[in-house]
């Protein structure tokens, strides 16, 4: 009964994949896709920029501009960098 289940499920996932692999053939330049593992480097890159206290490279600057880590449900997650004059929260996916 559960192989029954989980081949639909299979061939859903497939399907999926093969939709976004299209759309992102489509999609302009400019554009980004983050598998999870490029996502969770990006946090630690961000998180080890934040850490540096002596040297800090071009790439450090330039993820301590664009990028923030909040906390949500123990899960950190990349946001936009809030300024005192902004309310509004941009949550990256």
């Amino acid at each position: 009964m559960s192989e029954e289940i989980d081949l639909p499920i299979v061939n859903m996932e497939q399907k999926y994949y093969k939709h976004l692999a299209e759309m992102r053939s489509k999609a302009a330049k400019n554009s980004v896709y983050l598998t999870s593992e490029k996502y969770k480097s990006l946090v630690d890159e961000v998180s080890n920029a934040k850490k540096k206290t002596n040297k800090k490279n071009s790439r450090d600057y330039y993820l301590l501009k664009h990028f923030e880590i909040m906390m949500v449900d123990n899960k950190p997650k990349l946001i936009c960098p809030v300024t005192e004059g902004t309310q509004i929260l941009c949550h990256r996916l």
